[in-house]
């Protein structure tokens, strides 16, 4: 019979380790490696020989339980009833410190509940003085939705390129104890101006446009509305997974903040490449120091030249 292939288990390891599995099989080793036919007889093999059968898992680990654990700083409060301009509203930036309570809010009251957002991102508390009164997320935008494409009117090429310039409002959240008419259009305004400079804190460069997906069945998206948004279409009611066209995510519209024509040609159509979250200088000057942000959805061409003779990327 010919000698069974050998297995390389200690490839990169130095000299002399014993992996504490083939310690505890009592597995000989010649050098850096085992052979199949040194395993003791006593362990399960599959047909072809040599393959360990490991028994079925007792269970499965729910990451979002250990991130939503439920604490009284998340109970129900006293209805909190004042007209939207007498709150005095700040945004807190979610430290890790303070993360699982910012989860956990999101996981009690919102109807998406806890799931972890995606790519670059920043969490917000909206307070009045040292109360919550709601929660704001925002994170990687979608790799492609036809409405805020069409809306852009980037092809692939330029989408890939340029998409980390698009952030999404992933979740928004008003503490259903707060009762307060217009209060989640001037939270939206408020997060607006404060996003881009945050933003580039964190990676070093500034976000030019936002989108939210608003659930048909359930919002209107009034509050968007109201913000100075505009409504650009709607989604085909599948997810990134639905390969066989089943449709079973609900239809969301998408809703981005108005843009001046110019705002969207320059700073999105345009290739702007990042390497490591180090910016060349000549493009940083073209995307903030060409351009003043007078809010987060409106743009003023500072001058000609910008349009004309974009830098070299």
């Amino acid at each position: 019979m010919d000698q069974a292939p050998e297995l390389d288990l200690s490839r990169d390891k130095p000299p002399g380790f014993v992996d504490p599995v083939l310690r505890a099989l009592g597995v000989a080793k010649t050098g850096r490696r085992a052979q199949r036919d040194e395993l003791p007889g006593g362990v399960p093999q599959d047909a072809s020989g040599g393959v360990i059968c490991l028994p079925a898992p007792k269970g499965t680990l729910n990451k979002a339980c250990i991130h939503t654990q439920r604490s009284f700083l998340t109970l129900p409060k006293e209805p909190v009833r004042k007209r939207a301009g007498e709150f005095t509203l700040s945004l807190e930036i979610v430290e890790k410190g303070r993360l699982k309570l910012w989860n956990e809010f999101i996981d009690r009251y919102h109807y998406l509940g806890y799931t972890p957002l995606p790519g670059a991102q920043i969490r917000y508390f909206v307070k009045d003085q040292d109360e919550i009164l709601a929660l704001l997320g925002f994170s990687a935008a979608a790799w492609k939705t036809e409405p805020r494409d069409s809306f852009i009117g980037w092809d692939a090429r330029r989408r890939k390129q340029n998409l980390h310039l698009v952030a999404n409002n992933s979740r928004f959240l008003v503490l259903p104890w707060v009762q307060s008419k217009n209060l989640a259009s001037r939270i939206l305004a408020l997060a607006g101006k404060r996003l881009p400079s945050d933003w580039h804190d964190r990676y070093c460069y500034r976000p030019v446009l936002l989108e939210s997906f608003v659930e048909k069945e359930r919002f209107e998206g009034t509050c968007y509305k109201a913000a100075n948004w505009i409504y650009v279409g709607d989604t085909q009611g599948r997810g990134k997974l639905d390969i066989r066209h089943e449709h079973k995510v609900p239809v969301k519209a998408v809703w981005v903040p108005k843009s001046e024509i110019d705002f969207i040609e320059t700073c999105v159509s345009r290739p702007f490449r990042l390497k490591k979250h180090r910016i060349n200088q000549e493009s940083m000057s073209f995307l903030l120091h060409e351009t003043t942000f007078y809010s987060f959805h409106t743009l003023q061409i500072r001058s000609a030249r910008t349009l004309d003779t974009p830098p070299s990327l």
